[in-house]
């Protein structure tokens, strides 16, 4: 086994996917406790927890699918299928990942253990077979999201309340029905993934249009149910949260969106979204 350079495992890492990790922040924010000294820096090693645990994943499905993407126009140039990393490192690496994340984070709290545990399985059965079965693979893909959230209570000892989680899980179904959507799209089921022959463009439409409905109106029932004293600032927030369900639908149909982490990042309408949401729900959380 050689050592590969630090570069080439920093890019089978994929770290421009590493924001979706920033989720675990969802629930202390949320809760208005993030200002708290432990609550931030349990906050931060979750993150980085989860970031270590998400790259054990990554290492393994690209070893599990190096001849495939050999095949593909853009994951060929991954590190593992353009034979910049061996198999057997990328394994040894992912081991390494996973263990390490699931020992130190249930040192840290048992809970996220759990939730680490969870996560690593359900992604590794993913990678073995699971990507296969339609719609199953979209829940595996949406758990991930969850879980992320779900980290973040466990890691900081935050309640989460239903509506919490309602708008969570509606919230990642929602993108990553929209991701095989603007697949198909591109692709029009030829070519590309074969699950997508089983999904329809009027389908995963229609799931996209119920999840956020599900997302928009849990997001509204749980701001009337929160204890906030600037209630109606954090009312106001749905605004922004809701034009952003609209603003990443318009780019699926368009014919981007096909990689969320790059809209998110990319897309300066929806960034601005975002931040209007962060400071109107921040000023009514913690202003």
């Amino acid at each position: 086994m050689t050592l590969p350079r630090p570069s080439v495992v920093l890019r089978a890492l994929r770290p421009k996917q590493w924001v979706k990790n920033l989720l675990v922040a969802a629930a202390p924010i949320a809760a208005g406790v993030l200002d708290e000294a432990e609550v931030a820096w349990r906050t931060m090693a979750g993150i980085a927890l989860f970031t270590a645990a998400a790259g054990a994943t990554y290492l393994f499905n690209d070893a599990v699918d190096v001849e495939l993407d050999r095949t593909h126009p853009t994951k060929s140039m991954r590190p593992i299928a353009a034979g910049e990393l061996d198999i057997s490192t990328a394994r040894w690496l992912a081991a390494v990942l996973g263990f390490g994340s699931v020992i130190v984070g249930g040192a840290l709290a048992w809970g996220l253990g759990v939730v680490l545990a969870v996560y690593l399985l359900i992604n590794v059965w993913y990678s073995l077979g699971m990507k296969h079965i339609p719609y199953v693979e979209l829940g595996a893909i949406a758990s991930g999201f969850v879980l992320r959230a779900l980290a973040g209570g466990a890691v900081t000892s935050t309640p989460l309340s239903v509506w919490f989680v309602v708008v969570v899980c509606a919230g990642s179904l929602f993108v990553v029905a929209g991701k095989r959507g603007a697949e198909l799209l591109r692709t029009g089921g030829e070519g590309g993934r074969d699950v997508l022959r089983y999904y329809s463009l009027k389908g995963l439409r229609l799931l996209r249009a119920v999840t956020a409905s599900v997302a928009v109106v849990g997001y509204a029932l749980w701001v009337f149910a929160q204890d906030i004293a600037n209630g109606w600032l954090a009312l106001l927030s749905l605004l922004p949260f809701a034009a952003a369900f609209a603003r990443y639908s318009a780019d699926i149909e368009a014919g981007r969106g096909e990689d969320p982490e790059d809209f998110m990042l990319g897309d300066r309408v929806f960034a601005g979204l975002v931040l209007a949401w962060c400071v109107i729900y921040g000023l009514a959380v913690y202003g």
